[in-house]
């Protein structure tokens, strides 16, 4: 856990876990296996999937009704607006059943 807060420090909460494991692959092997092997995070250690990226900035968007992409860009692009109306449907599907 120290390599990877000591190296990805910069990027924690913008990383998601398909970027890490793209970017480090013996890395994310060797995070995965700590937490196989009852390995503890740091509370400050957020590594989500990009779906939980996604719902989270779909929660965001609807409490504030700011429409900043979770990759902190000023701008937004049309694929993480259609990330956003995606996770905004997955809601709503889970909401009706």
């Amino acid at each position: 856990m120290s390599f990877f807060m000591r190296h990805y420090q910069p990027w924690v909460g913008r990383l998601f876990e398909g970027d890490y494991r793209r970017l480090d692959q013996k890395g994310y092997n060797a995070l995965r296996y700590h937490l196989k092997c009852g390995g503890e995070i740091p509370e400050d250690f957020e590594l989500p999937s990009r779906r939980d990226r996604n719902r989270k900035w779909a929660e965001e968007v609807e409490t504030t009704g700011v429409l900043v992409p979770p990759t902190g860009k000023a701008e937004v692009s049309y694929r993480d607006l259609e990330r956003l109306a995606a996770s905004m449907r997955r809601k709503i599907d889970r909401s009706k059943s």
